[in-house]
């Protein structure tokens, strides 16, 4: 199953990512801040880049969407 996880570097996106791994699955993160598993493929993002532009990169089954940024 490809999977994304946008904001994957945070607090939850790191949980997820065990979890996920612990069923077989290895997602892709897309973030500002690289991953801290380096095994995990990761697609770094500038805020202005349409999400629409880094999901055409592969095709993917599940996205998960965790970013969020603070003011």
């Amino acid at each position: 199953m490809s999977t994304i996880i946008i904001g994957g570097s945070g607090f939850i996106g790191r949980n997820l990512i065990i979890a996920l791994k612990k069923r077989g699955v290895k997602p892709v993160v897309v973030d500002l801040n690289s991953p801290s598993d380096p095994d995990l493929d990761y697609i770094k993002i500038d805020p202005g880049v349409s999400m629409k532009d880094v999901l055409c990169l592969k095709e993917t089954d599940v996205v998960y969407h965790l970013a969020w940024t603070t003011t």
